[in-house]
């Protein structure tokens, strides 16, 4: 039953939850809202581990599964340079104190 319900987890959807074909859909409304910020030189965006995985996976252009490849570990930045809708990512998980380019 445990191995039926890994393999169902795209399609599943949790009780009074949200499945993971909504969330995909959600944090890819807010990837196409970003041309909206094209005039800052730099945006931070707060988030948890699954929303950061899959904007990462998203922007790199891979396929939403992705987002496991991706382990956002708490308290740390991350970066991610893009330019004319090619993303590229640039530091993942630093603790490092953050200074602009």
């Amino acid at each position: 039953r445990h191995a039926a319900r890994r393999a169902a987890w795209p399609i599943a959807v949790p009780t009074n939850g949200e499945g993971f074909q909504a969330f995909t859909r959600r944090v890819e409304r807010f990837i196409s809202r970003l041309d909206a910020f094209s005039d800052c030189q730099n945006l931070l965006i707060v988030s948890h581990q699954g929303v950061l995985s899959l904007l990462i996976a998203r922007l790199l252009a891979m396929p939403a599964a992705s987002l496991w490849h991706f382990r956002v570990e708490q308290g740390c930045w991350s970066a991610i340079d893009l330019c004319e809708g090619f993303a590229t990512l640039k530091v993942l998980n630093s603790r490092a104190v953050w200074r602009p380019e």
